[in-house]
Parts: C-alpha cells; sequence; structure tokens
C-alpha cells in the first residue's frame, strides 16, 4: 500500500521560489496533485511556507507551498513541499504533465 494520496510524476519544471528579497531559481524533480520535490540551491527551513512560481504558458502560476522534508547535499537540497491551496489552474497544470 503506498504512502501517498497521489501518484508523482516525474518532471523536469523550471520554477522560482518567492524567498525573503530574493527570487532564486529551482528545479521540480517530480509533482502531484498535493506536492512536489524541488531541487534548490538555497536551504529552507521545516515547515517554512514559500511561495513557488511555475511559469505556464504565457504566464507565472504562483502559490503556497509549506516545506515538509528537506535533504541536505554538497550542491542542492531536496525539498518536499506540500502545496498549501491547490487551484483549479494548478491541478489542470498537472493533469497535463
Amino acid at each position: 500500500m503506498s504512502k501517498r494520496g497521489f501518484e508523482r510524476k516525474n518532471v523536469k519544471v523550471e520554477a522560482r521560489f518567492f524567498y525573503g528579497s530574493s527570487i532564486p531559481s529551482c528545479k521540480i524533480k517530480n509533482i502531484s496533485e498535493s506536492g512536489m520535490c524541488i531541487i534548490s540551491e538555497i536551504r529552507h527551513s521545516l515547515n517554512s511556507i514559500v511561495s513557488v512560481i511555475i511559469p505556464s504558458g504565457k504566464k507565472m502560476m504562483d502559490f503556497p507551498v509549506k516545506i515538509i522534508r528537506m535533504e541536505a547535499g554538497n550542491n542542492c537540497n531536496l525539498l518536499g513541499v506540500k502545496v498549501l491551496s491547490p487551484t483549479s489552474e494548478y491541478l489542470e497544470f498537472v493533469d497535463s504533465l
């Protein structure tokens, strides 16, 4: 039996974080209706709430996520995040992948 409520899709999607006064880039490694795994060069605190920006066609999707897991590496960090309020636009984006 799987621990996840939704199937994760392996992807390579460029994204950005709103993190303080900076907007560093990151990469989405996998994504589901409720969360994603993100590769970031910046370390974040567990339980932090940050905004993720994903380009979608000609516009940008911006939504809040909560960092629920982090694995620190030498050059990058893997972040497990939960999408706090998945919008219909976000769910359609996940479905389109």
